[in-house]
């Protein structure tokens, strides 16, 4: 295949993989199919499975570019937009709806997937730089913080409650807790739900001391972080 050929393939296959993500993915298949036989054979001779394996970038692409300026998927829940106020070109920053201190919010990777270790290179450091973005932009937005908690629960036996790789960031204030390691308790029994809470023979506190907020009041909150993301260096 010469260079001309291949660069109209691999375009012509880019712009199939973002109208695809329009489509939705039972249309792509049809369309590469009958692709495959008549439209261009020439340019998609090799195996459909083969072809979407080494294309599916292009599908994360496109799902972040879609979502850009809109809601985002936390595992099974739209998270409104309203909610989020730091996007990366492959992470998510967005607020919660049961903190367990002041300022905890949840970093997330775009793609779906419930471990790290499932995560590409590229979305591995761009979650960890995201972050450290979002510790800045905390610390701008509470200054009497000096520490964080970050955390990951990597999996349900380590008591993540949704199944999607999220780190929590957490800004302590000293004498915050009685006992310090106390918001360890807190931490594993945390869930965006209580059907989601996981199985944990930690003490925690009663969850009637934790209630959902409000929509104003979340959006209020990430509307404060977006204007520190706004008007900071990070």
């Amino acid at each position: 295949m010469n260079y001309s050929v291949h660069r109209l393939r691999c375009r012509f296959i880019s712009t199939i993989c973002h109208f695809c993500m329009l489509q939705g993915a039972s249309f792509c298949a049809a369309f590469l199919r009958r692709s495959h036989t008549t439209t261009a054979p020439h340019l998609l001779s090799t195996p459909l499975s083969s072809l979407l394996k080494h294309h599916r970038h292009h599908f994360q692409s496109s799902i972040m570019a879609l979502s850009k300026d809109g809601d985002i998927m936390f595992g099974k829940f739209v998270i409104p937009g309203e909610s989020v106020f730091y996007r990366s070109s492959k992470s998510y920053a967005f607020v919660n709806l049961r903190p367990i201190v002041k300022g905890h919010v949840l970093v997330v990777p775009g793609p779906v997937n419930q471990h790290m270790t499932n995560l590409t290179d590229e979305d591995y450091v761009d979650l960890w730089r995201t972050v450290r973005v979002v510790q800045n932009i905390l610390k701008e937005a509470y200054p009497d913080t000096s520490a964080f908690n970050v955390a990951v629960q990597d999996g349900y036996a380590a008591g993540q409650s949704v199944p999607h790789a999220h780190v929590h960031i957490l800004p302590r204030i000293k004498g915050d807790y009685e006992r310090n390691d106390a918001i360890y308790d807190d931490l594993q029994s945390w869930a965006p739900r209580e059907e989601l809470r996981t199985s944990a023979t930690l003490e925690v506190l009663p969850d009637e001391e934790r209630k959902d907020r409000t929509t104003q009041q979340m959006t209020d909150e990430a509307s404060l972080y977006r204007t520190v993301a706004e008007n900071s260096i990070l």
